[in-house]
């Protein structure tokens, strides 16, 4: 009994044996390819080939792993869910911020807009004051703080100073060599030039329909020329030359928030005219215009316009043979304003040394309200 017990059980085992080993056969397959093609693809690492990804990546943090990307561009070729993006091109959005598509299909920071700069130039046509730019309720006096503005920037140039007109006579009591006291020396004094404008730029925290005014500087009027005539004794002074005008200040003011804005750039000093002399010598050249200063901000002083000179010649021959104070000098010109452009320059001095010609006039001011949205 107990040996077919043994016999039954060994050809059971056996059975089982034999099935399980038909099973496994017939469950193989074999490779898909030549070796090695049909290989699991390689992971995405920090090598400089390019690499891609086709299937969903779950895990955003697998993009902050430092040093995974080298380049600033990801491409990808079916759709991509994106939650947040930091864009430093972008800076007025607040990051990390969300992004949208738009209609063209391409991500951008929800809402963020490129930012948008302006300008309100302040200067005078034909003797008014006049404005032009892109703030569309400014006029020509005032500057109206446009929606969506916080700060401003100014910049003022007052009205450089006009030059000074220039003198001529005739005298026949001089010692200066090489003059024919019988027929008599013909003595020129050029006009100085003006002075040139201060200038002065700032910046002024504001908020959208304050209103500031506005006042452009203008340029001095030259000073007229004169000829003295036949003077046998002292001269008189100027004759009936007459200086330049002094430029006017340019200014910005209003408040915001109790705070006080009131800069000014001062316009440029008046060029003095030619003046006689005691007829037994040259005069000196007439003094120049002083340059114009300005308060608040980044101020700049305007430079003095040049000094007048002196020339002296035969009036037989008309031949010059002395000139002093600035020899060889040409022109007595107007200082400039020390910033970019010709507003508020300086008129430049009467050159004519015979009695004709006025003095320049200084060159008119500008303001000029910038901003960026």
């Amino acid at each position: 009994m107990k040996k077919q017990f043994l016999q039954s059980a060994k050809i059971i085992v056996l059975g089982l044996v034999i099935g399980l080993g038909v099973s496994m056969i017939s469950a193989w397959t074999g490779a898909p390819g030549t070796p090695p093609g049909g290989n699991t693809p390689a992971p995405i690492n920090t090598g400089l080939s390019a690499q891609s990804k086709g299937g969903f990546v779950p895990s955003g943090a697998l993009f902050d792993v430092s040093g995974l990307f080298t380049s600033d561009r990801l491409l990808v070729a079916g759709d991509a869910s994106v939650g947040d993006l930091s864009d430093t091109a972008n800076p007025s959005a607040t990051y990390p911020a969300h992004v949208c598509a738009n209609a063209n299909g391409t991500l951008e920071i929800c809402g963020a807009t490129a930012p948008v700069s302006g300008q309100q130039i302040y200067s005078l046509s034909g003797g008014t004051q006049v404005s032009s730019g892109d703030c569309t309720l400014c006029n020509g006096s005032t500057f109206i703080t446009p929606t969506g503005v916080t700060s401003i920037n100014v910049t003022l140039i007052g009205g450089g100073g006009g030059g000074g007109g220039s003198y001529h006579y005739l005298s026949k009591i001089t010692t200066i060599p090489s003059c024919n006291n019988a027929v008599g020396c013909e003595i020129g004094i050029t006009g100085s030039g003006g002075g040139g404008a201060g200038a002065s730029t700032f910046t002024v925290n504001t908020q959208a329909s304050l209103v500031y005014s506005v006042t452009v500087g203008r340029g001095g009027a030259g000073g007229a020329s004169a000829d003295g005539g036949d003077q046998n004794s002292t001269p008189s002074s100027t004759g009936s030359a007459t200086n330049g005008a002094a430029g006017t200040s340019s200014s910005f003011s209003g408040s915001f928030g109790g705070v006080l804005v009131n800069a000014t750039a001062l316009g440029g000093g008046a060029g003095e005219a030619g003046h006689g002399g005691n007829g037994y010598h040259l005069p000196s050249g007439p003094a120049a215009g002083s340059g114009g200063t300005a308060g608040y901000g980044n101020a700049i002083s305007g430079l003095m316009g040049k000094v007048g000179y002196v020339m002296a010649f035969n009036s037989d021959t008309g031949t010059t043979f002395q000139t002093s104070y600035q020899a060889g000098v040409t022109t007595s010109a107007g200082g400039t304003n020390s910033a970019t452009g010709i507003n508020g320059d300086g008129g430049s001095g009467a050159t004519s040394v015979m009695g004709s010609g006025a003095g320049a006039n200084g060159q008119n001011g500008v303001v000029v309200v910038s901003w960026t949205i």
